[in-house]
């Protein structure tokens, strides 16, 4: 039988664990994220001289969007 190597710091065994990366929850975001298509409008960031019709037609546009 392999014997079995302990960490001196944890006292966990060794090589048992899997080692570090993204869970698999972390995984099923990461392709949901990237295969959805992220909404067009809501990304662009706003201009601090925007008019008020512009404001309207730009908070419109995510209105109509999330829909």
């Amino acid at each position: 039988p392999k014997q079995i190597r302990v960490s001196n710091k944890t006292g966990i065994p060794l090589d048992v664990l899997p080692k570090r990366g993204l869970t698999a929850k972390q995984v099923e975001r990461m392709e949901r994220i990237n295969d959805s298509d992220l909404p067009r409008v809501s990304t662009h960031p706003r201009s601090r001289e925007e008019s008020a019709e512009e404001r309207k037609a730009r908070k419109q546009a995510i209105k109509m969007e999330r829909k």
